[in-house]
């Protein structure tokens, strides 16, 4: 990787062989490493917003980057559908700390993120 930000965040991702599953009726992200469940992501969609509600990583693979791989790949999909994005207190640290990481982002937001102290 170079010192120069890649145009496309989720060429960021370090971790190989993710798949992400969506299920729209419970508004939820599943991330998998092969055939192993890594966690998920949980959202509410209205009026074009998508309220980012939740994060869940299994412990084992806690620590390692993959909360932000789950979360990249979310926003990326929702930017791709033109969705708005809210982060809820629970998740603004994550999903903000993604969303400054790159520009292309930043122009979806609904609300804005706190920056960090």
């Amino acid at each position: 990787m170079t010192a120069q930000q890649p145009h496309n965040p989720v060429d960021k991702i370090v971790h190989h062989g993710l798949r992400l599953d969506h299920d729209a009726d419970r508004g939820r992200y599943s991330l998998w490493h092969g055939s192993t469940f890594v966690g998920f992501l949980g959202y509410r969609l209205e009026d074009g917003v998508a309220t980012i509600q939740h994060t869940i990583v299994n412990e084992e693979f806690g620590r390692r980057g993959y909360a932000r791989a789950l979360v990249t790949l979310v926003l990326d999909r929702f930017r791709n559908e033109g969705l708005k994005i809210i982060p809820s207190a629970a998740m603004s640290r994550i999903t903000c700390a993604v969303i400054r990481s790159t520009t292309t982002w930043s122009l979806t937001l609904a609300s804005t993120c706190p920056r960090p102290a």
